[in-house]
């Protein structure tokens, strides 16, 4: 059966029989009304700019809905502005709903947005310094046991259609799915992306022999953007895969299952990460051995730190961390944060840091210390974040008054503090 180019689907049934006129009803304006509005205002009657128009406020579900109306919105619906941004995630789909919308996708698309229906575990328990998943029972859905929550919702053959049908994709957002990693291969997916997101994706038949990011260097050599958020799989030797990324400029692991990594930030800051400028370990494991390395990272200018939790998790991030950056490397690596203690140490004696974003959340052992270094020594520092901290009112109205150009979160109201700090001063000049 064809689609009509322009008509509406009409009823074989056959016409009414006509009442006689004294048994027939007395019109109602209102209906004549509505029904002659119906007749002239009909979709089909605007022309296809009009229609274009309207329909760029549409989702991609209801567009796939209107396409199989007739020809014409078929037509119109598969214009390519349509389908240059397609974001499915107010929708959950699984593979079989995607597929349909493969026939939509065009060279021209440059950003897909797609979201499943898998969750994380609910009961999750730290101990030591991992996280450890705990399955609620094998009757609940959302147990670790459970066979169907293992099912794939993502199919390697989707991604492979992505390279095919849109080879010019920048951006590839998948969230929630389940992922069999030992058929999926970097060089299956389009290869000019240059932001990829796997956030809250769980992968099956994962080899731990050998990193799922193996490769991705040269599959996608243009890739910039990476975020694995409440990425549970993601293991710390993945590190020196993504350190080889030449373009790597963003890097996000939060609530990533990461501790004592130090060999490998250590040799991925030492022969990669060369134009990495943001990196975000919220909610990580990651102490002050891992984030010292980072002090060999020649672009970084936004470093996100919070503490996973708990008495230990507060403690991992000390003025140690915040002191390797700025300081020369004799003082760094024998005295640490005593370098803020060497009256004697003229500025010149410390290497510039390119640092312009510091986020230090709930760390007891960050002091006041830590603010007196973010003063003196990184001279390009535009915003810092010490809530949750050991940092006094008093230490964090001296770094106001000393930086007023940089934007300071505290726990403290400072403005009436600062201000009169600041009058004082002037009055001792």
């Amino acid at each position: 059966m064809t689609l009509p180019e322009n008509e509406e689907y009409q009823s074989e049934s056959p016409p009414a029989k006509k009442l006689k006129r004294e048994e027939s009803p007395q019109p109602s304006t209102s209906s004549t009304t509505s029904t002659c509005r119906e007749d002239e205002d009909s979709l089909l009657n605007f022309c296809d700019d009009l229609m274009l128009e309207i329909f760029s406020h549409v989702k991609p579900t209801d567009l796939l809905a209107l396409s199989l109306c007739c020809k014409r919105l078929d037509r119109i619906v598969r214009d390519r502005t349509l389908w240059t941004n397609v974001d499915f995630r107010p929708m959950c789909l699984d593979d079989s709903e995607l597929r349909k919308y493969t026939k939509f996708f065009l060279p021209s698309t440059k950003v897909i947005a797609i979201k499943g229906s898998w969750l994380p575990p609910p009961s999750v328990v730290r101990i030591g310094e991992r996280h450890v998943v705990v399955p609620c029972s094998p009757e609940d859905p959302n147990s670790t046991g459970n066979k169907k929550k293992e099912t794939l919702s993502l199919s390697v053959e989707f991604l492979e259609s992505l390279a095919y049908s849109a080879p010019n994709l920048l951006t590839l957002i998948i969230e929630n799915h389940v992922l069999d990693s030992q058929n999926l291969s970097w060089n299956k997916v389009p290869r000019k992306l240059e932001h990829l997101s796997l956030q809250r994706c769980h992968l099956v038949e994962l080899d731990l022999t050998k990193s799922f990011f193996f490769g991705i260097d040269r599959a996608l050599p243009g890739l910039q953007t990476l975020d694995l958020s409440e990425c549970y799989w993601f293991e710390s030797h993945s590190l020196l895969a993504l350190s080889k990324c030449e373009k790597l400029e963003k890097l996000i692991l939060t609530d990533c299952l990461l501790s004592d990594f130090v060999p490998y930030v250590s040799l991925g800051t030492r022969f990669g990460f060369k134009a990495l400028t943001v990196i975000d370990f919220r909610r990580t494991w990651v102490s002050d051995r891992e984030v010292s390395c980072l002090n060999r990272t020649p672009n970084l200018r936004e470093l996100y730190l919070e503490s996973p939790g708990g008495e230990r998790g507060a403690t991992l991030i000390s003025d140690m961390a915040v002191t390797a950056f700025g300081a020369t490397q004799e003082v760094w690596n024998q005295l640490g944060y005593f370098v803020l203690l060497m009256p004697d140490f003229g500025k010149e004696g410390f290497l510039p840091s390119p640092l312009r974003v510091i986020q230090l959340h709930k760390y007891v052992t960050v002091t006041d210390t830590s603010l007196r270094h973010c003063a003196s020594c990184l001279k390009g520092l535009e915003k810092l974040d010490v809530r949750g901290t050991s940092c006094s009112q008093t230490g964090v109205i001296e770094f106001k008054s000393q930086r007023p150009d940089v934007i300071i979160e505290s726990d403290f109201q400072l403005e009436v503090e600062v201000e009169a700090v600041a009058g004082s001063n002037v009055d001792n000049t």
